[in-house]
């Protein structure tokens, strides 16, 4: 991705969706006005460390990927409302998840889990 999108201080919406893209640049965290990213169907087995700084974002759809695991601190998002994962390898879920107090819609279905990871329990504004 070009990184003059970082430069894009007003841009709200960003969607990648089948790009083939491997992984999503760092500086992607620094774009702190991006209230949605769609990353759907693409290669992505990682997610960058610092993506939960988008302070901002409150849509984040990662479905169709190739991703294992998610970044440890994922409970740092603060305004994430809707996060979908649906249709990746995900085995299980950072433990900080259940941080994420704005989060209300969580979609997982399609993954290898063998049982609901607790911290889904925890989440208090998902709905059910």
């Amino acid at each position: 991705l070009p990184k003059e999108l970082e430069q894009l201080t007003l841009l709200k919406t960003l969607y990648l969706d089948g790009n083939h893209l491997t992984e999503l640049p760092e500086f992607l965290a620094r774009c702190h006005s991006i209230r949605r990213l769609s990353a759907r169907n693409n290669k992505l087995t990682k997610l960058p460390d610092d993506l939960p700084l988008m302070e901002g974002l409150e849509i984040l759809n990662l479905h169709g990927n190739d991703l294992s695991s998610l970044p440890e601190n994922m409970g740092e998002f603060m305004n994430l409302v809707i996060f979908i994962a649906s249709d990746n390898k995900l085995r299980g879920l950072p433990s900080s998840m259940e941080f994420i107090s704005t989060l209300e819609v969580l979609g997982l279905e399609k993954n290898l889990f063998k049982f609901i990871p607790v911290c889904v329990h925890k989440i208090a504004g998902l709905r059910m």
